[in-house]
């Protein structure tokens, strides 16, 4: 579809149709204007402030909801304003009178018509032999978020040193040798919170594995072993060592398909906030086809903390619909193999998993995941 330099828009509680064309530098209008109904004038005004960020104008007309009357005289007299070679009306929001009578009278001009489907990424010019356009990708994390309420407080983006990069792929590759000695290490960092100390103790102190993986850390400038004591680096090293390198590894993958043009944008650790204050934090967030994708990351035994695996699931559940729209998708990744009870609840919830030795296949299955 070519580029209009007006754009007549119905408001839903669903913004992103209504946003997307406005973020497309080669279709983006010069102004939008925003029918807007009383139960939508809240988010109205929300979505005029993102279309005012992209760089548009915009104007909002309140309008009554069921009167068809109403609502085809509004529109009629909107349009006379205009030539009919620089406006164009998206059918894609409001409720169906709305749509059906922005139709009408679009189509009674022959006026571009079109809608939105985000279902498909598809843009449709509407006509006796209507048209459909791919959407690019075109929403980074921040943008999408705001569409939704929700604001990105802060996020990390860091590269991961090298010595922590290759051991983080000895980690992944062999998770079968290491898995029993990470449930130790994850136990110790945890101990270790705030005084960055722990006891190790004298039957975890014979383990060679764990001997090991101790090793393998101390030779990254990650933590000391002296006796029974155990002493991080700081509390970055802490943190890493308590499940903190899946997260950087999740991270480092969706990072690479985002260079592979595979994805829009990705956040590692991004703390987000609701409109009454209340805040959570996501492992790594992304998106792709103009939707949102999250991901929580565990290195913990699943087996021992039922009460946080259940409080996991449903937060992302919950999330994913809040943040994330009728198109969120949300994902576990557990080093350990997790239990066919919590692979239930997340196949009911419609939580994608990746555990165990499938973690080393991590890069396909987000491929997958993002395609579907």
């Amino acid at each position: 579809m070519e580029r209009c330099a007006i754009h007549i828009c119905l408001v839903s509680k669903q913004l992103l149709p209504n946003l997307l064309l406005c973020c497309d530098e080669n279709r983006r209008p010069e102004k939008v204007i925003l029918i807007v109904t009383a139960a939508m004038w809240d988010p109205g005004h929300w979505l005029a402030d993102l279309i005012c960020q992209q760089g548009c104008r915009v104007e909002i007309v309140e309008t009554a909801s069921y009167d068809v009357v109403i609502l085809q005289q509004l529109l009629s007299d909107l349009l006379t304003q205009y030539s009919a070679s620089t406006i164009a009306v998206n059918v894609t929001g409001g409720n169906k009178l709305m749509a059906m009578a922005a139709f009408l009278e679009s189509w009674s001009r022959n006026l571009p018509t079109f809608y939105i489907d985000t279902a498909s990424d598809t843009l449709w010019l509407l006509g006796e032999r209507s048209q459909q356009f791919p959407l690019p990708d075109l929403l980074k994390v921040k943008l999408y978020l705001q569409a939704y309420g929700y604001s990105l407080v802060s996020c990390e983006g860091k590269s991961i040193p090298p010595g922590q990069a290759q051991l983080t792929a000895e980690l992944v590759d062999d998770c079968d040798q290491w898995s029993s000695s990470i449930k130790a290490l994850n136990c110790y960092a945890s101990m270790a919170n705030k005084s960055l100390y722990a006891r190790v103790n004298s039957f975890d102190l014979k383990k060679s594995q764990l001997q090991r993986l101790l090793e393998k850390f101390e030779g990254n400038g990650l933590l000391s072993l002296s006796g029974d004591r155990l002493v991080f680096a700081n509390e970055s090293s802490r943190v890493y060592s308590n499940g903190g390198w899946l997260e950087q590894h999740v991270f480092g993958v969706v990072q690479q398909l985002k260079l592979d043009g595979r994805i829009r944008d990705v956040t590692l650790n991004g703390v987000i906030e609701d409109p009454r204050g209340v805040k959570n934090e996501i492992d790594v967030m992304f998106t792709a086809r103009n939707r949102l994708f999250l991901i929580e990351c565990k290195t913990k035994n699943m087996n021992l903390e039922s009460s946080r695996v259940d409080d996991m699931v449903y937060k992302l559940e919950s999330l994913k619909g809040l943040v994330g729209g009728l198109f969120g998708q949300a994902m576990v990744v557990s080093y350990l193999p997790v239990p066919s009870a919590d692979r239930k609840r997340c196949r009911s919830y419609g939580i994608e998993l990746v555990d165990g030795r499938k973690v080393k296949e991590l890069r396909s299955q987000l491929c997958q995941w993002i395609d579907r």
